[in-house]
């Protein structure tokens, strides 16, 4: 096989396209999650803390608040998208033939 950028650019494109696709998968089914149990919620703007992201949430007619660390975030994203790689490595594991 010749190496070009254009084949290396192809397979980081196409890796990328399955992460997004497992990503998008678990986003949806989480957002379908929610809608089935009657909760909403919304990011607020009530706050300046630059080292937490705080949401609202409406739930069964109860309204509060809870805030999330972006250092919690961070580390959270890293764990989920290593699971998300290996999800797309078993699902194109080559097979031996």
């Amino acid at each position: 096989m010749e190496y070009t950028d254009n084949t290396l650019k192809t397979l980081y494109i196409w890796a990328a396209d399955m992460l997004w696709e497992k990503l998008e998968q678990d986003n949806r089914r989480l957002k379908a999650e929610l809608k089935r149990i009657g909760c909403k919620v919304v990011e607020s703007k009530r706050h300046d803390d630059p080292s937490a992201v705080y949401y609202d949430y409406w739930l069964r007619g109860y309204h509060d608040e809870f805030g999330i660390m972006k250092m919690l975030v961070v580390s959270e994203m890293s764990m989920r998208l290593s699971g998300y790689i290996s999800r797309v490595k078993e699902d194109y594991k080559p097979s031996k033939s």
